[in-house]
């Protein structure tokens, strides 16, 4: 077997098949990490375990914003719901319904997903309300989405840009009139010509 950390011999090369390795064959007189001894990092963890344990579920509720099914769900419901939201001061009775769902249906995506992992809502509320909270270790992403569920304003946001972009790219469709063309040269092909 050929191991890239040193130059292929004669019969290495005609066993597969005259095959050169000019990538992993080293240079003559240059210096490359694989001349250099491996070294191994090693994070070590810091501060309390509260602190830590705190740093971890910040790091699960940034993996969990970035699912595919957080996106699908958050995506459906806004899709489902925008259609009533309009940009003036004064807030609809309906939206009140709406942001229930929308708190309980991001909290339940959120909730089963860090039970799976390890978490709970009740220990994720309790981070929140201490030091850490105030120290902006949490990302724009993570505080948006919560900050979403527990704020009308910031929710109706986010309703709100969903609707417009939406809007901004559904298509408009309306008639194209299609010239023909003179032919100058060649042979009349009918069976390929655009009808007017």
């Amino acid at each position: 077997t050929y191991s890239s950390s040193r130059p292929m011999d004669p019969s290495e090369q005609e066993e597969m098949g005259g095959f050169t390795d000019i990538v992993d064959e080293a240079i003559p007189g240059m210096n490359t990490w694989a001349d250099e001894e491996e070294q191994d990092f090693i994070l070590e963890a810091t501060g309390t375990e509260e602190e830590q344990r705190f740093d971890q579920l910040v790091g699960c509720l940034e993996d969990i914003i970035l699912e595919d099914g957080f996106h699908e769900a958050m995506t459906s419901f806004q899709r489902e719901n925008s259609e009533p939201f309009v940009d003036t001061e004064e807030n609809k009775l309906e939206y009140t319904s709406i942001f229930a769902k929308y708190q309980e249906v991001i909290e339940v995506y959120i909730e089963r997903r860090l039970r799976e992992r390890g978490f709970s809502m009740e220990e994720l509320v309790s981070l929140l309300h201490t030091k850490h909270a105030e120290n902006d270790e949490l990302s724009h992403d993570v505080f948006d989405v919560l900050s979403s569920l527990s704020d009308f304003a910031t929710f109706k946001e986010g309703m709100l840009a969903f609707k417009k972009k939406t809007r901004e790219l559904e298509l408009a469709g309306h008639s194209v009139t299609v010239h023909r063309e003179e032919m100058e040269d060649g042979e009349e092909r009918p069976d390929i010509m655009l009808r007017a």
